[in-house]
């Protein structure tokens, strides 16, 4: 069956497409659950026998993050007409952001607690959304923005 497109023209339009996603992403910072570490654990003890005081353990938080490339979408009047066909119009204070497989991944994997996008704070409301185009595929998340 005949193609549309050579290889070659599906290479150059792939190339052009991901050229499109580096000129205008911006990092976001993804934070995960933290993690917790305790330390000081008398294991000798049994509650309610002996002195509270040597049963003390001491917690320590430690905050997991990362930093990935995303286009941002803040939905302006035009584009939210558009996604009032695909029934995804964003709502007030929503945001949706197109990333890449690697920050897919890392959404995905855990409990992500928050998201920052240009100084604010989000938390995830959507599953992902992929798009694929050519070669390349993007996957898109609808963040709400917290107090």
């Amino acid at each position: 069956m005949a193609r549309l497109l050579s290889d070659s023209d599906i290479t150059k339009f792939g190339n052009i497409f991901s050229q499109h996603f580096d000129t205008f992403k911006r990092t976001i910072t993804i934070f995960k659950e933290s993690l917790k570490t305790y330390s000081n654990v008398n294991a000798n003890a049994y509650e309610g026998y002996g002195p509270e005081e040597n049963n003390q353990a001491t917690v320590t938080y430690t905050a997991i993050s990362g930093n990935f490339n995303a286009i941002i979408n803040y939905g302006s009047i035009e584009q939210n007409e558009l996604f009032i066909a695909a029934n995804r119009k964003l709502e007030k204070d929503q945001v949706r952001i197109k990333v890449q497989k690697d920050c897919r991944d890392y959404i995905l994997n855990g409990k992500t607690e928050l998201v920052t996008v240009d100084n604010n704070y989000y938390n995830v409301v959507s599953s992902d959304a992929v798009q694929t185009f050519l070669n390349n595929q993007y996957y898109y998340f609808t963040l709400q923005k917290t107090n």
